[in-house]
């Protein structure tokens, strides 16, 4: 499952290569050896032994994928956030060194006080998850043969409009990968028979239906990459122990990809590595799932939470809004529209004017702006965007780095947008009932005054 795919490349120690059909085997386990007290048997192999194989260095992912209009664009723009969003953590952790030393003092003839450094403004090095620092530590061990602690790890929400443009690049690139897993299995010539990818994943509550996307990246020789990976079978689909095929690369920008460095352990016990390895094959079980470094179920996952939290904003308003009490607030006032002034009282056509104005236009303006309130509630979704990325904790940046970035869009399932037409409807009929009414009224009254007369 795609759950596992990353995580499994990560915790990666030992790894089969294939080249065409080739394969290259891992060395078996080695014999058992007798100690003092007799013999003691080897440990078992990794559960992951005999799943990883070299598929091939061409990149046939990437490079199938670059041809599709505005993904290369996609993919630098999802770049380029995880590199802001890295250079304002480590900002962020100069500022709290900064602020943690003594107060200087600078005076000048232009400042006469002691300047204080202002304290950070975002939070860093804020998720205690050994057990996803340790999978992203094995992944570059594993396929970059490159060794490192993480110690910081921080779960950033960006500000502002860049959250929902964050949410809407990771959206696109999984949509991308989506729509063109038929041509990726073509060119990479990896002969899955139901080729798919893990987009929009679903997830639901009582109240709330909600989609869930995520995507893996790390960095590595200053550079950062996003996986890019495609699945032999329906990501639902249950299926047996080595069934469940992955096919993985990491994409960096302009289109180019990433050389991962994979082990190969020989029988004689020395490690040989392999540098040129562009796409991996893993074998794998189960259905493919959204998560990357652990698993993890999407109601612990910090952007469906955030994004259930606004869904659930909303839908208190939608609820508000429907209440008995709101409803005879907005409703109760256009009846006034059905009782024309000119039945009550002899004015001229200005003052009739004036009188439609004031009662029956501003008397049907509550309702119409509740109702367009509606439309756009049922018609949007809430939306969430968390990356979760690894750095260095004292301002500097590390060697290395991993990212994960989860987006979630939520709305309600109470069906809103017809409430919100209905309501828009309404008021524009008591307007147009209540104009239409003030203009019959007067042309009766004045049949009335001729008839008399």
């Amino acid at each position: 499952m795609l759950s596992r795919l990353v995580a499994c490349i990560f915790l990666l120690v030992g790894v089969q290569y294939c080249a065409g059909h080739h394969c290259i085997t891992a060395s078996p386990s080695p014999s058992p050896s007798r100690g003092p007290s007799g013999p003691s048997p080897s440990p078992p192999p990794p559960w992951y032994y005999d799943r990883y194989f070299y598929f091939s260095n061409r990149a046939p992912v990437t490079e199938t994928l670059k041809k599709v209009d505005g993904f290369v664009d996609n993919v630098d723009g999802t770049l380029s956030m995880l590199e802001s969003i890295e250079k304002q953590i480590l900002h962020e952790q100069q500022l709290r060194i900064n602020a943690s030393q003594p107060m200087k003092r600078k005076r000048g003839r232009s400042n006469k006080f002691p300047v204080r450094f202002r304290s950070p403004s975002i939070p860093f090095c804020n998720l205690e998850d050994l057990e996803w620092g340790d999978a992203a530590g094995s992944m570059f061990l594993a396929t970059f043969n490159h060794t490192t602690s993480i110690k910081c790890v921080t779960d950033f929400i960006p500000k502002g409009k860049n959250e929902s443009l964050l949410h809407d690049l990771v959206t696109n690139y999984r949509r991308q990968i989506d729509e063109h897993a038929f041509d990726i299995n073509k060119e990479a010539k990896s002969m899955f028979l139901g080729p798919d990818t893990v987009f929009n994943y679903p997830y639901s509550t009582k109240t709330e239906d909600c989609q869930f996307n995520a995507i893996a990246a790390n960095r590595q020789k200053g550079a950062w990459y996003l996986n890019v990976a495609i699945t032999n079978m329906h990501k639902n689909e249950h299926l047996g122990d080595f069934q469940r095929k992955f096919l993985v690369e990491y994409v960096g920008r302009r289109g180019s990809h990433a050389k991962m460095i994979l082990r190969v352990n020989r029988s004689d016990g020395e490690d040989e590595y392999r540098s040129d390895a562009s796409t991996l094959l893993v074998f794998h079980h189960g259905p493919a799932k959204p998560d990357f470094f652990k698993n993890t179920f999407l109601e612990d996952n910090v952007a469906v939470i955030r994004a259930l939290d606004k869904s659930r904003h909303y839908s208190e308003q939608v609820s508000d809004a429907l209440s008995p009490s709101s409803i005879s607030i907005l409703v109760l006032p256009l009846f006034l529209n059905t009782l024309p002034i000119a039945l009550f009282a002899d004015v001229s056509a200005r003052t009739m004017l004036m009188y439609a104005i004031l009662s029956d236009v501003l008397t049907t303006i509550p309702l119409f702006i509740k109702g367009v309130e509606l439309i756009t509630i049922g018609s949007r979704s809430r939306i969430a965007a968390i990356t979760r990325i690894s750095s260095g904790f004292n301002g500097t940046l590390a060697d290395v780095a991993a990212a994960e970035v989860y987006v979630a869009s939520c709305r309600s399932k109470q069906s809103v947008l017809p409430k919100g037409i209905g309501f828009v409807g309404i008021s524009l009929a008591f307007l147009i009932l209540g104009l239409a009414a003030e203009v019959l009224a007067r042309e009766y009254v004045a049949y009335r005054r001729r008839k008399l007369m």
